[in-house]
C-alpha cells in the first residue's frame, strides 16, 4: 500500500510537472507573439511618421514653388501694366508675356518631375542667349519686387543712405527719423525709385543701362566670369528660366543684406570647379542687417529643393561682414563636353 501511494505521488508529480512546463511553454509563446505584435504596430507608427513628414515635406515645397511663383510673375506683370497705360511697347510686352509662360511651364516642372527637369535642360545646349542677358533679366525682375511700397523696410537702408548721400535730409539722421520727421521724403523717393525703374525696364533690357540705374541708387555691380562664357541655350527654354528663377532669388538676398554704408560693389561671380558650374553673389553685410527680418526666408528653402532637384547644392552664410550665397549643380547638364 506505501509503495502504491509512493508510485501514485511521482506520477502526480511528474504530471504535474509536464502541465506546468506545458503552460509555462504556452505563456512563452503568448509573450513572444505580444512582442512581435509591438514590433509590428511600432513598426506601422514609425512608417506612418515617416509618410506624415514626407508629406509635411511636399506641402512645404508646393508652397514654396507658389510663393517663388508669385514673385517671378510681378516683374513681367509691372511691365505690361506700364506698357498698357502708355500704350506702346508692344515688342516689350510680348516678351514680358513669353517670360511668364516659360516660368510657368519651368515651374510646372520642377513641382512634378526631377529627371524630366533635368533632361529638360541637358537637352538645352544651343541658342542666342547667355548667362549675361540672363543676368540683365534677373535685376529686371527681382528690382520690382523690392521697389513696391509694402516692401519698404527690406532696403530701408538703401533708401536712408541716398537720403543722406543727396543731402535730402542730414548726414547724421536714423532710419526712425526718416520715416518720423521726413516721411514725405521717403514715400517720394519710393515713388520715384518704381517709377523710373518701371520706365526703364519698359525701354531697355542690357545689362550696362540696368547697372547703371542700380548704381546711382544702390551700389556698384562687379560681375565676374560672365564675358566669353562657353555656355548657350535658348530663349524662353528651360535653362534660361532656371537660371532666372536661382539668379533673381540671390540678387534679391544680396540686395536686402547689403551694407549701404560702404561703397563696395556687390560681386556675382560664375565659375567653374572640375564637374561643377557655381553661381557666387558675395556683397558686404553687417551683423545688424543678417539679423534684420525682411522676409519669409521661402526663397532660400527655394533654392534648396531646386539644387536638390538638379542634384547640385545651395549654400548661404555669413562671414567677416560678408554675405555669401553659392549656388552650384553638375556642368554636364548646361555644357556639352567635348569628345
Amino acid at each position: 500500500m506505501f509503495l502504491t501511494e509512493i508510485i501514485i505521488a511521482t506520477a502526480v508529480a511528474y504530471i504535474g510537472k509536464k502541465i506546468y512546463t506545458a503552460q509555462n511553454d504556452h505563456k512563452q509563446e503568448d509573450i513572444a507573439k505580444l512582442e512581435e505584435q509591438e514590433d509590428i504596430a511600432k513598426l506601422e507608427e514609425q512608417k506612418a511618421i515617416a509618410k506624415l513628414k514626407e508629406q509635411e515635406k511636399a506641402k512645404q515645397e508646393l508652397e514654396d514653388i507658389m510663393a517663388m511663383f508669385a514673385h517671378k510673375f510681378r516683374g513681367p506683370l509691372l511691365n505690361i501694366q506700364y506698357n498698357a497705360k502708355h500704350d506702346n511697347q508692344k515688342t516689350r510686352t510680348i516678351k514680358a508675356v513669353q517670360t511668364m509662360t516659360a516660368l510657368l511651364d519651368i515651374f510646372s516642372t520642377i513641382s512634378t518631375d526631377d529627371i524630366k527637369l533635368r533632361e529638360k535642360i541637358s537637352q538645352d545646349k544651343r541658342g542666342d542667349r547667355t548667362l549675361t542677358g540672363v543676368l540683365a533679366e534677373s535685376l529686371l525682375l527681382a528690382m520690382p519686387q523690392l521697389l513696391i511700397a509694402r516692401h519698404i523696410k527690406r532696403i530701408k537702408q538703401h533708401y536712408l543712405s541716398y537720403a543722406k548721400k543727396t543731402a535730402l535730409i542730414p548726414s547724421t539722421a536714423t532710419w526712425e527719423q526718416l520715416t518720423d520727421n521726413y516721411l514725405d521724403i521717403l514715400k517720394k523717393l519710393q515713388t520715384d525709385w518704381e517709377n523710373s525703374f518701371t520706365e526703364l525696364a519698359a525701354k531697355y533690357d542690357n545689362l550696362t543701362e540696368i547697372s547703371m540705374w542700380i548704381q546711382e541708387r544702390f551700389f556698384p555691380i562687379q560681375i565676374q566670369g560672365f564675358d566669353n562664357n562657353p555656355i548657350r541655350f535658348k530663349r524662353y527654354d528651360a535653362t534660361e528660366s532656371v537660371l532666372i528663377i536661382v539668379m533673381t532669388e540671390m540678387l534679391l538676398n544680396s540686395i536686402k543684406y547689403y551694407n549701404a554704408t560702404t561703397v563696395q560693389p556687390i560681386i556675382v561671380r560664375w565659375e567653374f570647379q572640375q564637374d561643377r558650374c557655381l553661381l557666387i553673389c558675395e556683397n558686404p553685410t553687417t551683423q545688424m542687417e543678417s539679423d534684420s527680418p525682411k522676409g519669409t526666408h521661402k526663397g532660400q528653402s527655394f533654392l534648396n529643393t531646386i539644387a536638390r532637384k538638379l542634384e547640385g547644392n545651395f549654400t548661404n552664410n555669413f562671414k567677416q561682414n560678408r554675405y555669401i550665397a553659392e549656388f552650384n549643380l553638375p556642368r554636364h547638364l548646361l555644357i556639352e563636353e567635348k569628345i
